[in-house]
């Protein structure tokens, strides 16, 4: 083994399952499963506010960022305007700057206060695969996701140590014939609130 290879990339501050390649055939074919839609996720995160329904379903498309340069120089690479502003945002921009299409799936596991502030548990389930996708939906829903300082309350996630959004399983299904691949990490959330009310026995399929 001459060297790891990236299958796909996580958001910047998000923790958990990264799937890396340990040759180029086992990536490619990792690569293709990828392309094709046989890779399904799940992802834990912490939203700021109370989720009432038990479950929300988000399909609004994401195109690059074309606001202002707003953000003082810090949070992610890229976050301070111009050509290397990595920010995304919801809907259509300017000619040539078309929104794709982007779904997430998101369902409530429980209600808690974490540091003071109220907040839910949830699990994301992304349909699409854009950039930033689980940061903007939950934000679209005004829930954004806590310690997200580019798209949330920025003034609080100065307070946090990190962004609440940890990819926690993935699952590969094989079109060769092989048996379905699923990885999963362990909760990162679990225990660190102040109050927590759990609202399922356990995380959905």
């Amino acid at each position: 083994m001459d060297k790891f290879r990236p299958i796909h990339q996580l958001d910047f501050a998000t923790s958990g399952v990264l799937l890396l390649g340990t040759d180029k055939q086992s990536a490619a074919h990792a690569r293709k499963m990828f392309d094709s839609g046989h890779v399904r996720k799940c992802y834990l995160a912490i939203l700021e506010g109370r989720m009432e329904t038990r479950e929300a379903w988000v399909d609004a498309p994401i195109a690059m960022y074309e606001g202002p340069a707003t953000l003082p120089p810090r949070g992610e690479p890229g976050t301070h305007g111009g050509a290397g502003d990595f920010r995304m945002m919801i809907g259509n921009g300017r000619a040539g700057n078309s929104a794709k299409p982007a779904q997430t799936r998101i369902v409530r596991l429980g209600h808690g206060v974490l540091r003071g502030q109220e907040c839910t548990k949830v699990a994301m389930y992304p349909v699409t695969g854009r950039r930033h996708q689980l940061r903007l939906h939950a934000a679209h829903l005004d829930m954004p996701i806590l310690g997200d300082w580019t798209y949330g309350n920025r003034q609080l996630a100065e307070s946090l140590p990190r962004m609440y959004l940890h990819a926690w399983k993935l699952q590969m299904e094989h079109t060769d014939g092989r048996p379905t691949d699923c990885w999963t990490t362990p909760d990162p959330f679990h225990g660190i609130f102040d109050d927590f009310v759990p609202l399922v026995a356990y995380i959905p399929a």
